[in-house]
């Protein structure tokens, strides 16, 4: 008979489960108003409620977030890009040596930001060698998930497991514990996607190439007109290189192609710069002649300038995709002066401005800023940004220190209005050696067991920020406080369980559902529970949910908690049959074009591959 402590945690449980299957509040909501009726109800002490804040898991996981926004702002990484998308490789080639950096990586990154890099990059290469991106996008996701599992920081759910075994007295996992399973299993996808499964996988790129087609067609007709004699030798026809035409209602940025640039001698069609969503191409300068409207079949050459319209946050994207450099001047050498704030201003008809280019009037010095952009109402502005000649009513967007919106709004002579439009977020190539670093100084110490990992990652995240890699203004936004909330509120629900006796009759009564029928059975239905229960709700509110059910019943039998524990850590990520089930799934649902089913299609045998491989590691290793 449950107490009635039991029977109020277990109705908290099924309300919380109700709401999140059916995405009623954020998670961190959720969860922290599931732990707040358990401590009105005198279920938990305030002690046992709060644990999960003071719990080393958060701290490390909050740590290596800060870490893997520091290799994400540097782009560290970027020289996998080249590893992977060769124009010579054939499609299956290309998914095997992705799927094996994304794994390699994402066992000691967070996966997000890892899947985030390198989408775009499979979809460029798809579009450049006419391969259907939709049968890579599944795989990258999988690989990033399978890569979490290999070592203890490749996922929180990972330590969130080996917090929570170190909260009741028991030894924490170890930091290679899980490869025994994740590695092989890796290995057996990757080789399974190469081969039959990459039949599973849907081709989208029909559906996709006809709508290009179309888009393509629309831009011939509506092509941008120059009033001047192009140097273009491509014909009108193939002035259609970007997806969406151009109302002339948006800034023109001018990007340079740097020296040892990859697309050096590619044309715009491979380069990836044709049908871009937010972005147009304009035209090309080089040496001092500008080639316009550009066709899919350009050539582009190193130190071309590239003046796109759009506006800054993705152009800047841009940018940082394909390796592209501003060509205008940065405000001020420092290179800590990177990430200024942007303005716009609206050029007054009686500015001194008007009639003069931003070079020849001296701009920079006067204003202590820099033009980034120019908008133009309705018409494209050709030329290079300081040899413009500007007009009333030229919309600027200016990079400036904090106080030039305060010291030229009230200037309406100078300009009729000045708004704070953002921050442009630059990356910062040049500390990518101390990311790198600071990577490898965080994990071979914890590999190692020289150095708890909570020290290493807390160590190397203050490095991260003290170092510049990671901006102070950022370092909020990186932490991602919604997911170390609900661990927090998840370790005090967990407490809920123990206390209450409901992990004990949760375990009692899965032991007599298996009974009879052997431990491997009891390990297979801990496994599909967990599995369950992570593709519905999140795999983190999964694992916290079953390690106090699974060690309770591991007390009863007397075998070793860490067979119970390694089983709920890989099943909570291991998540291939739903989109909503893991990020990285939803992350590349649109991306790929595909419906929820194709989901189950190439997920149910990876699900099996996981399961087969946990329970023959389990048996051998812990039995």
């Amino acid at each position: 008979m449950l107490s009635v402590d039991a029977l109020i945690t277990l109705g908290v449980i099924l309300l919380l489960l109700l709401a999140l299957i059916r995405e009623l509040l954020r998670p961190d909501f959720l969860f922290m108003g599931a732990l707040a009726v358990l401590l009105l109800a005198g279920v938990l002490t305030p002690s046992d409620a709060f644990s999960g804040f003071s719990n080393q898991a958060v701290f490390t996981v909050g740590a290596l977030f800060v870490i893997a926004a520091g290799i994400q702002k540097t782009r560290a990484l970027q020289f996998a890009d080249q590893f992977i998308f060769d124009e010579k490789s054939s499609p299956r080639l290309v998914m095997i040596k992705m799927m094996g950096t994304t794994a390699a990586m994402s066992g000691f990154l967070n996966n997000t930001p890892i899947v985030a890099m390198l989408m775009p990059q499979v979809q460029d290469w798809a579009e450049r060698t006419g391969n259907a991106s939709s049968r890579l996008l599944i795989p990258l996701s999988y690989a990033a998930i399978s890569g979490g599992i290999i070592t203890l920081i490749g996922t929180s759910t990972n330590l969130i497991v080996s917090g929570m075994l170190e909260e009741r007295g028991m030894p924490p996992l170890g930091f290679f514990e899980l490869t025994w399973i994740g590695l092989p299993a890796a290995i057996i996808i990757f080789i399974y996607f190469a081969t039959i499964g990459y039949s599973t996988l849907p081709d989208r790129s029909k559906v996709k190439n006809r709508i290009a087609g179309l888009a393509d067609k629309e831009n011939e007709r509506d092509s941008i007109k120059s009033g001047e004699s192009s140097n273009n030798s491509n014909s009108d026809s193939d002035s259609a290189s970007n997806k969406n035409t151009f109302s002339g209602d948006a800034y023109q940025f001018d990007l340079m192609l740097p020296p040892g640039s990859p697309w050096h001698r590619t044309t715009v069609d491979k380069a990836g710069l044709r049908a871009l969503e937010d972005v147009f191409l304009l035209h090309v300068r080089r040496n001092k002649q500008i080639i316009g409207p550009v066709g899919p079949d350009f050539q582009l050459e190193e130190y071309d300038v590239l003046t796109f319209a759009g506006d800054f946050k993705s152009v800047d994207k841009l940018a940082e995709r394909k390796g592209l450099e501003r060509s205008v001047p940065q405000l001020e050498d420092d290179k800590e002066l990177k990430d200024l704030p942007v303005f716009e201003a609206v050029v007054a008809p009686s500015s001194p401005l008007v009639g003069n280019t931003l070079k020849g009037f001296g701009f920079r010095e006067r204003y202590r800023g820099v033009v980034v952009g120019i908008q133009r109402k309705g018409e494209v502005i050709r030329g290079a940004l300081g040899h413009i000649k500007i007009r009333a009513g030229d919309l600027l967007l200016v990079e400036a220190k904090e106080g030039f919106g305060d010291q030229w709004n009230s200037a309406k002579d100078e300009f009729y209005v000045v708004n704070r439009k953002g921050q442009r977020d630059l990356p910062a190539d040049e500390k990518a050696p101390i990311a790198l670093i600071t990577l490898a100084a965080v994990i071979v110490p914890a590999a190692f067991g020289l150095i708890p990992i909570v020290t290493t990652a807390f160590a190397g995240a203050i490095i991260m920020v003290l170092t510049g890699c990671v901006k102070r203004s950022h370092l909020f936004s990186s932490l991602n406080l919604p997911i170390l909330i609900v661990i927090a509120a998840a370790i005090g629900l967990g407490r809920a369980m123990d206390s209450s006796g409901l992990a004990e009759a949760g375990a009692g009564a899965m032991l007599n559902l298996t009974s009879g029928m052997g431990l491997i059975a009891f390990v297979i239905a801990v496994y599909v529970t967990t599995n369950i229960l992570t593709e519905v709700i999140t795999n983190n509110a999964a694992a916290v949910l079953m390690v106090p059910l699974g060690l309770s019943a591991a007390a009863t039998l007397g075998i070793d908690p860490h067979l119970i524990a390694v089983t709920v850590a890989v099943a909570a990520s291991a998540s291939f049959l739903t989109p909503i089930g893991y990020q990285t799934n939803l992350m590349v649902m649109s991306a790929g074009g595909y419906r929820f089913t194709d989901y189950f299609k190439a997920g149910l045998p990876v699900t099996f591959i996981f399961l087969i491989t946990t329970v023959i590691v389990v048996s051998i290793k812990f039995m």
